[in-house]
């Protein structure tokens, strides 16, 4: 009986982290397409479209970038566009600003207000991308999880190229 008891211990704790590892490189995966369908849209538009995160959160937003997008007031502008609201999945979340704090909780929680119900001024860390197909500057974006390996993916802006990285343990 105890010796189940260690094997079941100790596959619990590798199936975890398995699943920790498809949870980040499915969130990773997830901002990558925001990314390209921004980039789509405001090739297709003609217009820049912008990609921002709530800080140490799990939710992202693209929209066109004007006012009556990011606001918060609503604004009297063009408010066609494609507008995307979107979270990543629970326990994962942007590292903005250096931060490596993660709540008890985790990112995404219960209590994290859901991406439909936080005002546009809410997001920061905006990435533009204009018109031509370019960005307004390299990016690069830290995913973070309890029990994972951070992971980064950066945008060339004047490409667009987007590359993944695994980060060492420590180093977000």
């Amino acid at each position: 009986m105890a010796i189940a008891l260690i094997v079941s211990a100790a596959s619990i704790t590798s199936v975890q982290g398995m699943f920790s590892s498809f949870k980040i490189r499915g969130s990773v995966d997830s901002v990558r397409g925001a990314w390209a369908q921004a980039r789509a849209q405001a090739i297709d538009e003609g217009r820049p479209y912008r990609f921002a995160v709530i800080p140490d959160s799990g939710h992202y937003r693209v929209a066109p970038d004007d006012p009556s997008h990011w606001s918060g007031t609503g604004g009297s502008g063009d408010v066609s566009g494609v507008v995307i609201e979107d979270s990543l999945p629970a326990g994962v979340a942007f590292n903005v600003n250096g931060s490596n704090a993660l709540s008890s909780a985790g990112a995404n929680s219960l209590t994290d207000p859901a991406p439909s119900t936080a005002g546009p001024d809410a997001y920061s860390y905006a990435i533009t991308f204009q018109a031509d197909g370019t960005a307004t500057a390299d990016a690069e974006v830290i995913f973070r999880m309890q029990n994972a390996p951070s992971m980064s993916l950066c945008l060339r802006g004047m490409t667009g190229a987007v590359t993944v990285k695994t980060l060492p343990n420590g180093s977000h």
